[in-house]
């Protein structure tokens, strides 16, 4: 199975990215879940918050490289 994918436009990524994103949440078990669905976990009201961090210069390229991808309404950064 390759990981890797051209798209041609920024809607193409984006819609690619968004079926990926719904497999993901929805289909796909991971192990750090308990073999269980992000969307599992959810509705059984066993989520937590989780944190992660990104680099502004990599959410620069994604959201203003030109692939078609709109900023989120607030980014929390590692440096606040």
């Amino acid at each position: 199975m390759s990981h890797l994918k051209e798209y041609a436009t920024g809607t193409d990524l984006n819609q690619g990215l968004g079926s990926y994103f719904a497999f993901d949440a929805n289909r796909r078990k991971h192990s750090s879940l308990d073999r269980q669905t992000p969307a599992e976990v959810y509705r059984s009201g066993g989520s937590k918050r989780v944190e992660f961090s990104i680099t502004r210069d990599i959410l620069d390229r994604l959201v203003g490289g030109g692939i078609g991808m709109t900023p989120p309404a607030k980014v929390v950064t590692a440096s606040g």
